[in-house]
């Protein structure tokens, strides 16, 4: 889960539409699709992980909606979504 949030840091910091928002909610936005798309979103809330990484939880979810345009360039192509992944469906 760790390596793919940072994948998701990294990739976001290459794309210039994407780096108009906090580096908190970045990475906090990062952590919550990782656990979502490995099927571990049950483990962490958007509250909770923004509590640690200094953003606010409707900062996150709206961190996400801005990401959702570029989701497939944000995780690596091999990576499988577990099933019932919820946060960036197409």
């Amino acid at each position: 889960m760790k390596k793919l949030a940072d994948f998701i840091v990294n990739k976001v910091n290459d794309m210039a539409n994407l780096t108009s928002r906090s580096p908190n909610s970045l990475a906090a936005a990062a952590i919550f699709m990782a656990c979502d798309l490995t099927g571990n979103a049950h483990l962490r809330t958007a509250e909770e992980i923004g509590r640690i990484c200094g953003a606010a939880e409707n900062t996150i979810k709206q961190t996400l909606k801005h990401k959702q345009p570029e989701r497939d360039k944000l995780i690596p192509p091999d990576f499988k979504i577990a099933p019932g992944a919820s946060v960036v469906k197409k």
